[in-house]
């Protein structure tokens, strides 16, 4: 990451972190978030944005503990949050990617895994971003104005980066034929049936066979 990206990143997180909301939220979870991460869950405070689908994961996670209207919080926070990764995911070239293997339905880029990322959802995908040149902004958030500014930014010092610039290289440079065969490999993932745990793998190699 850049300076300048660290330093956009840092301004919508101050503006986050301002945010009566969010403090009411993150006060809320301290309780339930202790309580998991005692048993051997500290990977869900990697993605605090997640607690809502993360925390029940979590043997030891009581929802009969949370404070009043803290799920409720943790949704609304959690669909901000993802839109505007969402929108930042927009400002690269090739968005959404349509095509490729990595985003098809089958792949766990795609959905809420314990990886900790935010996923490339489907539906989120769909709202074609790419058109929008305004970034999304959060009504539990205050200052709106404040809220674009330094979201704008943020996207700018995005599209701005090298990696930003790489990816619009390589994307700029697939051939049609590329193209085709990153359709045809998404086609098969989205057919790709994998074992259920339970099932038994045996090597070739294990196997007798009669002379």
């Amino acid at each position: 990451m850049t300076a300048q990206l660290w330093h956009a990143a840092e301004q919508v997180a101050a503006i986050w972190r301002s945010s009566t909301y969010v403090q009411e939220y993150l006060a809320g979870a301290r309780g339930p978030l202790a309580q998991s991460t005692g048993t051997g869950a500290d990977h869900i405070a990697a993605q605090p944005f997640y607690l809502a689908i993360y925390l029940p994961t979590a043997m030891t996670y009581n929802q009969a503990a949370e404070t009043p209207e803290w799920r409720d919080k943790a949704v609304q926070i959690m669909n901000g949050y993802t839109a505007m990764i969402e929108w930042l995911r927009s400002r690269l070239a090739g968005y959404p990617f349509s095509g490729t293997p990595q985003l098809a339905s089958a792949s766990p880029w795609t959905t809420f895994t314990v990886s900790m990322r935010v996923p490339w959802l489907a539906a989120t995908r769909s709202w074609q971003l790419q058109h929008q040149q305004q970034p999304p902004t959060m009504p539990f958030l205050p200052n709106r104005p404040a809220q674009m500014k330094a979201a704008a930014e943020l996207g700018a010092a995005v599209t701005s980066s090298p990696a930003a610039a790489e990816a619009r290289q390589r994307w700029n440079a697939l051939t049609t034929d590329d193209k085709r065969q990153l359709e045809t490999a998404s086609a098969a993932m989205q057919q790709a049936r994998y074992p259920e745990p339970d099932d038994v793998w045996v090597s070739p190699r294990t196997v007798e066979t009669s002379p």
